[in-house]
């Protein structure tokens, strides 16, 4: 959570700024805006659990979460029906972001996990083998290349999945800068 805090203050930094920055340090967090992302994190996920069997209307919910998340001083429960209403409008948008998003997502971590879930049947099949008496025939680097290609693996992933929030908050923006973009035609 600590390195998509970073993310999210950045994304924060450039949606005040309008300019991308370099961050301060590894893990430069705003305590504020991390908490803000853990708690919309889970009104989210409790919304989402709540209304599981509605999945076409929990899709809007990327856009309240990332709304959340960005914007200061901006209640989570007392704009929630407002901002469900702009998602909901943008539906379409929305879903097509979330599954093109989700289908590349999928696949590149099917890539760079795939050495991962090699490694783990192998040791599972000789260890296997060994409950039923034979011998051992992997080598004696096998648990030290596993761990490494887990820990791989999973830094790999992770940096995957802040390329999705980055999707997210670019549809965000998007929406945004549409709505902007309508009041100034009405006006």
């Amino acid at each position: 959570m600590l390195t998509y805090g970073t993310v999210f203050a950045l994304m924060k930094e450039q949606k005040d700024t309008g300019t991308i920055v370099k961050p301060k340090g590894w893990f430069w967090v705003r305590r504020f805006l991390l908490w803000r992302a853990v708690k919309g994190f889970l009104f989210t996920l409790l919304l989402c659990i709540v209304l599981c069997p509605l999945f076409p209307f929990l899709l809007p919910f990327s856009f309240v979460m990332m709304k959340y998340i960005m914007t200061d001083r901006h209640p989570y429960w007392k704009h929630l029906w407002a901002d469900y209403k702009t998602g909901l409008r943008r539906w379409g948008f929305i879903f097509v972001v979330l599954l093109v998003s989700g289908i590349i997502l999928l696949i590149l971590t099917f890539i760079a996990t795939l050495p991962m879930f090699i490694l783990f049947v192998a040791n599972t099949y000789a260890h296997a083998g060994v409950l039923m008496g034979d011998p051992l025939g992997m080598p004696a680097y096998i648990p030290a290349l596993t761990a490494a290609t887990f820990f791989f693996a999973g830094f790999i992933t992770i940096y995957l999945r802040i390329a999705f929030f980055c999707h997210l908050y670019y549809m965000y923006g998007s929406i945004e800068a549409q709505a902007a973009e309508r009041k100034l035609q009405i006006n």
